[in-house]
């Protein structure tokens, strides 16, 4: 099977769909799941932005692209429905520090996994929870831990609560089974300083993939013995390019724990998709 994975969004879902779209057409292969580390950009009312989020929405629209799931619109349609080249795949997400928590808990299921939009294609997956996606023969278990670590984040009671997940939510989390990918928001350390209970959860569930964000850089991939770690960076437009910044959309190629291969997606055609081009191609 194939699956995307994407850096922290910020309300720029349509974007990462149309670069699936792209994708597909180019590889002649249909995206089978899109995986997504948090910050997806969840406010369906505007009225509640945090502050950050409301400061950034001011000058660039694109923060507040969720709205156009919840409402639904005829390009949606066109990625979603194009009988040749459509999207099917669903996109699973783990919460960031900036979302919307009271719609996410509102929508929050006994499932490990939620639909948050009108087309039930952007599923949030709750924390410390893990699924199963499987594809004919093929599965994938898939858990996630979104949130920051409150233990070593500057100033932490200045952030609500919902921003950090709990110790049970991590604890949850390290009882889990088979991993084969583990999602969270925050990677190993923050500002320095290395969190030392989410380092233990993942050497407990010892993932094949690690996907993790938050800090907006360009990263190599990391690994260890048992897991491939991987930092993406945040999908965004250059301030003074308008380009793409690099490394925050890559493909996962699984049939199992053996067989699997993971790279950033680095294709020239990404060239055409700038701050002034995107929405037009």
């Amino acid at each position: 099977m194939y699956i995307a994975v994407f850096g922290d969004l910020h309300g720029k879902i349509k974007l990462a769909y149309k670069l699936c779209h792209r994708w597909q057409r180019e590889h002649n292969i249909k995206l089978d799941l899109i995986l997504q580390v948090g910050d997806l950009g969840v406010w369906p009312d505007p009225s509640k932005l945090d502050k950050a989020t409301a400061r950034f929405a001011a000058k660039e629209p694109m923060e507040l692209g969720f709205q156009e799931f919840l409402e639904g619109s005829q390009e949606l349609d066109d990625l979603f429905y194009d009988k040749d080249n459509g999207v099917t795949a669903d996109l699973y997400f783990c919460n960031g520090n900036h979302e919307d928590f009271d719609f996410l808990r509102e929508n929050k299921s006994r499932q490990p996994a939620s639909s948050v939009d009108a087309y039930q294609k952007l599923n949030y997956i709750s924390n410390g929870r893990s699924f199963i996606y499987s594809k004919d023969k093929e599965r994938v278990s898939i858990a996630a831990l979104g949130g920051l670590d409150k233990e070593i984040t500057k100033d932490p009671e200045r952030k609500p609560k919902d921003v950090y997940f709990t110790d049970k939510e991590l604890q949850e989390l390290r009882l889990q089974k088979n991993v084969d990918i583990l999602l969270t928001h925050q990677g190993y350390d923050l500002h320095g300083i290395v969190s030392e209970r989410l380092t233990r959860a993942v050497k407990d569930i010892h993932p094949v993939y690690h996907f993790f964000g938050h800090k907006h850089v360009e990263s190599e991939l990391g690994n260890d013995d048992l897991t491939v770690m991987v930092e993406l960076n945040l999908l965004e437009f250059k301030r003074k390019s308008g380009r793409l910044t690099r490394k925050g959309f890559g493909i996962l190629y699984w049939e199992d724990k053996e067989n699997h291969l993971f790279s950033f997606v680095e294709d020239p055609w990404l060239e055409e998709y700038t701050k002034f081009t995107w929405e037009d191609i």
